[in-house]
């Protein structure tokens, strides 16, 4: 910088007349401060756009690579719900299973209930029978005894 400042301060001298050096000179500082001022004020603003940009392409590739994860995640919801729905259907085809079950042991139960029915009103024919066998026997005895 202090080249540039040299040169420029050779610069005026040769083009314009000058009644003061000492001022031509703090011109030269100035100027050239203002100079390296906005100079490293450019860099810093070069510097901050790259590390946006930087920091930017960062949250691209965060924002892919979640987006890749979300993807895999529906995929394994995918899978865990198809796991589910054979899981419903074999649970399905036990009901059906159970079901035909349920309808031997109705048809089963029909049977034992006629079965019973029928051993009833033989029990219930037998001690009619009995009953009225005895009390003929009872009767036929007393008869006897009265005879006799």
């Amino acid at each position: 910088m202090e080249t540039l400042a040299e040169l420029l301060e050779h610069e005026l001298e040769d083009a314009v007349q000058i009644k003061n050096k000492e001022s031509l000179h703090r011109y030269i500082s100035l100027l050239t401060q203002n100079y390296l001022k906005r100079e490293t004020f450019q860099e810093s603003i070069d510097r901050n756009h790259r590390e946006h940009q930087e920091l930017r392409s960062d949250i691209q590739l965060i924002a892919a690579r979640m987006e890749e994860g979300f993807k895999r995640m529906d995929e394994r919801f995918t899978a865990v719900d198809k796991r589910f729905e054979s899981i419903d259907k074999r649970f399905e085809s036990m009901d059906k299973r159970f079901e035909s079950v349920d309808r031997r042991f109705e048809s089963m139960e029909k049977q034992m209930d006629q079965r019973f029915e029928m051993m009833d009103k033989r029990f219930n024919r037998s001690n009619f029978f009995l009953g009225f066998g005895f009390t003929g026997i009872t009767a036929l005895m007393t008869l006897y005894q009265f005879l006799a």
